[in-house]
């Protein structure tokens, strides 16, 4: 009686035990037996402000989903992220999450990747990679971004009849097509709108999504252009750069039309101190859950629908009264 009552004893706890492995096991739940929880790595093209929120809300989404995760950065030099892509090769991740450095240059490493059968997820600009060589490219529709700027515009004019605007545009990088998709935006809405002939574009040039060289841009065209008096930028980290030239020339950043795009915290904190007018909200939340998403159809085998997917709604202009709100009903707060 003894023997059985142990061998009773032995069985219920050997029950008890795996009950208590697929317990914790929810991370591996969702892959094959036997291999270990999926592993992410993701390759972004800086650590600024705008980067600095996409990497958190990644391995947000990472952590949710019960992913480990590898996040490197590029310092937007190609030849850093090739070598971050074969460093995540050699670490054995089973998918990548890329926002490249450049349009042409960042292909290489997509496809590097994809040689060594690791699918491969674009995330907010275009890579001129080959379609087999990526698993999905998910990004908003970048002509929202400018036209939302171009609305606040229209809207301004609207309300001031007598207003005019003498801009200078700050671009983001050369020859990078979510750029000159924004600012195809912006000439659609408003410098070809019913407001243009009251829209006057003294400078118009590439600040490379760098502070410093929009800061430049900015003090150049203040001196050269006394009456100008609205810059339209693509980046809050530039948007900073144009505000310190602002103030360094003497005048109050008040007194212009500022409009930018991220909402990073940069621009959540420009809002507040009210040198910046309003910055156009990326829902980056949207964007991370979804690269996360599609992360594990990759993982698991499965067809992509599309090539190219759109996050509906990514693009929405965010003034100081309303970011708050905004960024709370995105789930960002």
């Amino acid at each position: 009686m003894k023997k059985v009552f142990a061998l009773v004893l032995a069985l219920a706890l050997a029950l008890s035990l795996a009950a208590c492995s697929n317990e914790t096991g929810g991370a591996n739940s969702s892959n094959s037996p036997g291999k270990e929880t999926i592993k992410v790595g993701f390759v972004l093209n800086s650590f600024d402000s705008t980067m600095a929120t996409m990497k958190t809300l990644f391995e947000t989404a990472c952590d949710k989903a019960g992913y480990e995760y590898v996040t490197l950065n590029s310092n937007s030099d190609v030849s850093a992220e090739m070598s971050n892509m074969e460093s995540l090769v050699n670490q054995k991740v089973d998918a990548v999450v890329i926002m490249g450095c450049d349009g042409e240059g960042s292909a290489a490493a997509v496809s590097y990747a994809s040689n060594a059968n690791i699918p491969v997820i674009i995330c907010g600009r275009a890579i001129a990679a080959n379609e087999s060589d990526y698993y999905v490219y998910l990004a908003g529709n970048h002509e929202e971004a400018g036209k939302a700027q171009g609305e606040y515009l229209n809207n301004y004019l609207d309300k001031n009849a007598d207003a005019e605007l003498n801009m200078c545009i700050v671009r983001g990088t050369s020859g990078n097509a979510a750029v000159e998709s924004r600012y195809q935006g912006l000439y659609d809405s408003a410098l070809k709108g019913a407001n243009a002939d009251r829209i006057h574009v003294l400078v118009d040039l590439y600040g490379e999504y760098d502070a410093t060289k929009a800061n430049s841009i900015a003090s150049d065209a203040l001196t050269a252009n006394p009456n100008l008096n609205c810059f339209v930028t693509m980046s809050d980290d530039m948007a900073g750069g144009i505000i310190s030239a602002i103030q360094a020339a003497g005048k109050d950043p008040a007194d212009f039309i500022i409009l930018s795009v991220d909402l990073s915290n940069v621009g959540q904190g420009l809002l507040e101190d009210g040198t910046l007018t309003g910055t156009v909200m990326m829902n980056m939340k949207a964007m991370a859950d979804k690269a996360i998403e599609r992360v594990g159809s990759a993982v698991k085998g499965e067809a992509s629908a599309s090539k190219n997917e759109t996050v509906e709604g990514y693009y929405q202009m965010a003034l100081a009264d309303t970011y708050k709100q905004m960024l709370e009903d995105a789930g960002m707060a």
